[in-house]
């Protein structure tokens, strides 16, 4: 994510009327698609359309991020998820409720269908997730995947510990994350915004069974 020019915003300006029509009027999904658009996390992309992640309502998937094929790896694909709801805008000031952020993982030939058909129960049934206070899970899921990729839960966990997917690295996207979507939401106003996050609901509750995530 490219680093914002001081001469390439208007600090003078407020964001135009249109998009504080749409706040005014709770059209959440036009907002968070005005704010968000071309969001990039490092190499995951949050779309506005589309079958394989999308800037919801409320929930932001993004596109899948499959690693590069390498000796030891597996056949996986990574969704970045979180929820967002704005809570107020007022000038340039604008606060956030940013909760559930995770990382999901799931065969990449699940992704395919998704890809083809949309998610379903069935591509959710071998979804695994970790955020920055819980490590991969759902038992379940856990167990389901790994039967589907024919490997050992210790052989699923270690490939995954080595393509640097564990909560260190949660910790480190939501810090970054915040930086890159203050940049991406301040570039795509025309103006600098103050984003205030309110993310005091750190806890993933990696319980249950989500289609859409």
């Amino acid at each position: 994510m490219p680093i914002i020019e001081p001469n390439s915003l208007n600090a003078n300006l407020h964001p135009s009327s249109h998009v504080m029509d749409l706040y005014k009027n709770n059209d959440k999904t036009e907002f968070l698609h005005e704010i968000f658009k071309d969001l990039a996390i490092d190499e995951f992309r949050f779309p506005t359309t589309g079958l394989d992640g999308c800037i919801g309502r409320s929930n932001c998937i993004s596109k899948a991020y499959i690693p590069p094929a390498k000796s030891g790896s597996l056949p996986l694909a990574f969704h970045l998820n979180f929820t967002c709801v704005p809570t107020s805008f007022r000038g340039a000031e604008l606060n956030l409720k940013i909760t559930q952020f995770h990382l999901t993982a799931r065969r990449s030939t699940a992704q395919k269908l998704i890809n083809n058909n949309g998610p379903s129960i069935l591509t959710a049934a071998d979804s695994i997730h970790i955020s920055r206070t819980t490590e991969w899970g759902r038992p379940n899921n856990m167990k389901s995947l790994v039967q589907a990729l024919d490997k050992s839960e210790a052989d699923l966990r270690a490939v995954l510990r080595k393509e640097g997917f564990d909560k260190a690295f949660m910790e480190f996207t939501v810090f970054h994350a915040k930086k890159q979507m203050t940049e991406r939401v301040s570039r795509n106003l025309g103006t600098p915004i103050e984003i205030t996050w309110n993310d005091s609901d750190v806890t993933f509750e990696a319980t249950g069974t989500n289609e859409e995530e």
